[in-house]
């Protein structure tokens, strides 16, 4: 038994090693992107910078309408782009995965894959567009890197349990 909490603090240590590198390396990303915030503007550059951080949380009833915009079922979006996420005591939840994520999409990401460094899978870096820019999920479009203090949707206030299951009737944790 003490082995496993031993082996249990190993791992939380190794994890908030990870999260600082990940926060570091989020500084140093943001101070090069020509983001509205550096350049002391009000409007959106496309940057990416904000599409380089955790990525979108979409409400589960955004799901279909960007299933619909990008051509694809419902099922074939979550396979492609999406991953099952939780943080802590909270629901699981749907979020868009990243560059570095893309292997393991549509499955459950570990703790150990929270802080994988990379742009959301839907951001063109070469055109420096958001694929679905237009039908961007409310937690992309309400928040703007030019604010002070940047506000996110909780995901553990918006998705239950039957949102999940709907959306993935086999899924079991």
């Amino acid at each position: 038994m003490k082995q496993t909490g031993r082996m249990s603090d190993i791992s939380n240590q190794v994890l908030e090693y990870r999260e600082q590198e990940y926060l570091k390396y989020l500084r140093i990303e943001g101070r090069l992107a020509l983001s509205a915030k550096n350049l002391r503007l009000k409007n959106c550059q496309q940057c990416g910078y904000c599409c380089l951080g955790v990525t979108c949380v979409p409400k589960p009833d955004e799901i279909e309408s960007i299933a619909d915009f990008l051509e694809l079922s419902t099922d074939e979006l979550i396979k492609q782009y999406m991953l099952i996420d939780k943080f802590d005591d909270s629901n699981y939840f749907l979020r868009f995965a990243n560059e570095k994520q893309q292997d393991i999409t549509g499955t459950y990401l570990p703790k150990e894959r929270w802080f994988d460094r990379g742009y959301c899978i839907l951001y063109d870096k070469r055109n420096r567009a958001c694929r679905i820019y237009c039908m961007r999920p409310f937690e992309a479009r309400d928040w703007n890197c030019w604010d002070v203090k940047p506000v996110y949707i909780k995901a553990t206030n918006i998705w239950k349990p039957e949102d999940i299951y709907k959306l993935l009737p086999h899924f079991r944790p």
